[in-house]
């Protein structure tokens, strides 16, 4: 092997290992979606920073989801602070925005890092809130379910009752209970938990 093929190989197997070493760091705040509100706090203690926030917004405007790190109604005034963004789209229909905020100016390092973890929030983002949301991405016998029978499944993992749902949907309870008995059919189950559960295990 010589001096350039050598030093090549090891350059990947040092990137690797910052790779593996980046994703530990942000262990399983990347992992799911309960441990989503943690996010912030590890990528500001990964790069040594003062805070962080990760936002997704959809195209309109609206946004999904923020958390940050200090909590926003937390923080105090450390002076003036340099603020770095990095956006990335997220499935189709949204982006994903993260910020940073120390009282230095980052290092070499520091921005290397900072581009591999926005890379690796967001793919992270896009298997746990958007392939887990997109039925066609999980399969049968989900991807048999119209748009509109999709929309009650997913209502189905909150607690709400079918009047709940119902009126978050702006149709009337009747209309909810006819797609619930046609998810249940299709997905062949006899009861909500069986539903959920078919929904964990996809």
């Amino acid at each position: 092997m010589d001096c350039a093929t050598s030093q090549m190989a090891d350059q990947e197997e040092t990137g690797v290992e910052n790779l593996l070493e980046l994703a530990f760091g942000l262990g399983w705040a990347a992992a799911d979606h309960a441990h989503l509100p943690t996010l912030p706090e590890a990528l500001a203690q990964l790069l040594g920073v003062a805070a962080a926030r990760i936002s997704i917004v959809h195209w309109n405007g609206s946004l999904l989801m923020e958390h940050a790190f200090p909590p926003i109604e937390e923080r105090v005034d450390d002076g003036p602070m340099m603020a770095y963004e990095a956006d990335a789209p997220l499935g189709p229909q949204y982006a994903l925005r993260v910020v940073i905020e120390t009282t230095t100016e980052l290092t070499p390092d520091q921005r290397q890092t900072f581009q591999k973890a926005v890379r690796l929030i967001r793919q992270a983002l896009d298997c746990i809130l958007i392939r887990q949301r997109d039925r066609h991405a999980l399969g049968d016998p989900f991807a048999r379910l119209s748009e509109k029978e999709w929309q009650i499944c997913q209502a189905l993992e909150r607690p709400d009752g079918e009047k709940q749902i119902a009126a978050s949907l702006g149709c009337s309870p009747h209309t909810v209970h006819g797609y619930v008995k046609k998810i249940y059919r299709t997905l062949q189950a006899q009861s909500r938990p069986q539903v959920l559960d078919q929904l964990r295990h996809a």
